[in-house]
């Protein structure tokens, strides 16, 4: 009998330690979802939010997101230990006459995006250097 509370009692143990490191501490979101860009440099977040700009995380190898006129799209590498790149950036080249920042903003940063953060609802990523360059929010959090 002692036997098999211990056996339960390891499993139940091993469950719960494999649950907590398929997420990223304090995470209740999972990575791989669609996220609403809330914050990046140079745009205030009602220009963000005005033009439905998102990113698209459920697909590593093939990320997508919009962020005003052009699609987005993108490989995504992560690792438990809170690191993510962005590689292989490119977007569709439809012309959108004063509407491209956004979009060449995004590509110039992309590929600086080191690592990243899970916090409840939201994910943050940062550079090397520790510097947020984006916060998103996941729009089905509630």
């Amino acid at each position: 009998m002692k036997q098999i509370v211990l056996v339960t009692a390891a499993v139940v143990i091993c469950s719960i330690f494999c649950n907590a490191c398929s997420k990223q501490a304090g995470s209740s979101q999972p990575l791989e979802s669609k996220w609403m860009v809330t914050e990046m440099p140079g745009f205030t977040k009602e220009e963000l939010m005005k033009v439905n700009a998102h990113i698209d995380l459920r697909n590593p190898e093939n990320s997508t997101g919009s962020l005003d006129c052009n699609h987005l799209f993108w490989k995504t590498t992560t690792k438990n230990n809170g690191t993510i790149a962005f590689s292989q950036v490119n977007y569709t080249y439809k012309y959108c006459e004063g509407q491209m920042a956004m979009e060449s903003k995004f590509v110039e940063i992309a590929p600086s995006i080191t690592s990243y953060k899970l916090e409840g609802h939201f994910l943050y990523l940062y550079d090397k250097q520790g510097k947020q360059l984006i916060k998103a929010i996941n729009p089905a959090w509630d």
